[in-house]
């Protein structure tokens, strides 16, 4: 099936399916936020050791602090991409390459929970595309691949220009894991929500049987 841009999108729709990416995302992130606080919840558990021992070797805490205080730096930096990430202005733009692999970055290391494996090749395309509009759908589109998996696990993105059009390609192979829907997420996401978001967005979407999804996106020229 093949999406054109469409001359009328059901707003209402569109926000419904924004709300849905968004809770599903909240899971993803989750790990991010995650992971860059327990190193420094490690460090404040040192420190207290430290603290506890006679006679307090002043230099070791001096180091440590330095070590959590970087470890905050780097938290707080962490929760600001997610923010910047979710918050993305409709008119910004990216290169094609950096932008598919920030999306992949984000994803991955949720989908590796639920056995999922994603292969890219990484691309210096000097094509810039709008930001929203790749990330919702790229977003979209891959957490949809993986919540209708029927059993593939490896999910194979790939990026071609084609004169002033990108086409990002998902493919689904079997793998080498057991996959699973993610059951205990907020809801799956439906191929129609996809469509639908690629609408909104004006970009064009095609996906056979689950195994092939093409997504294409026209190159933005900035003044």
């Amino acid at each position: 099936m093949i999406i054109q841009k469409a001359t009328f999108v059901d707003l209402a729709k569109v926000e419904s399916t924004k709300y849905t990416l968004l809770r599903r995302l909240g899971f993803v992130f989750r790990h991010h936020l995650v992971g860059s606080m327990q190193p420094l919840n490690i460090m404040c558990q040192v420190m207290h050791l430290k603290l506890k021992s006679a006679p307090i070797d002043v230099a070791a805490m001096g180091e440590s602090i330095d070590k959590t205080s970087g470890l905050v730096s780097r938290a707080i930096n962490s929760s600001l991409d997610v923010i910047a990430w979710l918050s993305v202005d409709e008119s910004s733009t990216v290169e094609i390459g950096s932008g598919v692999q920030d999306c992949i970055y984000h994803l991955e290391s949720s989908l590796s929970f639920r056995g999922f494996e994603i292969l890219h090749e990484k691309s210096n395309l000097n094509f810039k595309v709008n930001a929203a509009a790749l990330r919702e759908v790229l977003s979209a589109a891959v957490l949809a691949a993986a919540d209708h998996a029927e059993g593939r696990s490896e999910i194979e993105i790939r990026i071609l220009a084609i004169t002033d059009t990108v086409e990002v390609t998902l493919q689904m192979h079997r793998g080498t894991n057991d996959s699973t829907a993610e059951m205990d997420a907020y809801r799956l996401i439906q191929w129609d929500e996809v469509e639908r978001l690629a609408q909104s967005h004006g970009v064009g979407l095609q996906h056979a049987l689950n195994e092939v999804v093409k997504i294409q996106l026209e190159r933005c020229v900035v003044a």
